[in-house]
């Protein structure tokens, strides 16, 4: 009957959108206008039919775009902060109203903000490490990192040259008594400064 053929296809649509949110959640732009083009055939098909009126299935391709674009934002903010914030700017989201694309921006740059913090913590880290093992008389393992844009960048980079520096020129120091440390000291002082970390 002709109730029983609306019916599947309304079916058919329903289990296609689900399955085509999913799918576009990590899709690429080409992948998700492909997921869509179907999605818009098979609503195009459903107004054809009679099972829904023209304005239902603009609804309906409206919801369908938005919630694939909110599923692909949910992921992106996750798992790419930098490129959903991208995306975003190259109006790649248009199913996304615009309160829900700032909010989820700002997720993204808080996710971005926590993610600079911790790195900025490791590399302190390791430039902490490679102090302590030559203030320990020995060299680090880590000692190439310094030549890494993100050691160049960090705030205690020019301490730890200096500490590399300072073992390099007088490896004597560990055995040097305080006398001749302030000695050393003052010196240094007085020398004119080369180099940055100086």
């Amino acid at each position: 009957t002709l109730a029983a053929r609306q019916s599947q296809q309304e079916a058919t649509y329903q289990r296609y959108a689900q399955t085509a949110t999913q799918a576009g959640a990590d899709a690429d732009p080409e992948r998700r206008d492909t997921l869509l083009a179907q999605g818009y055939g098979q609503i195009d098909q459903l107004v054809a039919h009679g099972v829904i009126d023209a304005a239902e299935g603009e609804r309906r391709k409206l919801g369908l775009t938005q919630d694939m674009d909110n599923a692909r934002a949910i992921t992106m903010v996750a798992e790419n902060p930098a490129g959903f914030v991208a995306a975003v700017e190259g109006g790649q989201f248009p199913g996304l109203p615009a309160d829900v694309q700032a909010r989820y921006r700002v997720q993204a740059n808080g996710n971005l903000k926590r993610a600079a913090k911790e790195r900025t913590t490791e590399v302190g880290n390791v430039l902490k490490d490679i102090r302590q093992v030559r203030d320990g008389g020995l060299k680090s393992v880590d000692e190439a990192f310094l030549a890494s844009d993100a050691a160049k960048a960090h705030p205690d980079y020019a301490e730890t040259m200096a500490t590399l520096s300072l073992a390099n020129e007088t490896p004597e120091l560990a055995q040097m008594t305080p006398g001749e440390i302030n000695s050393m000291i003052a010196a240094e002082k007085a020398r004119p400064v080369k180099k940055k970390y100086q």
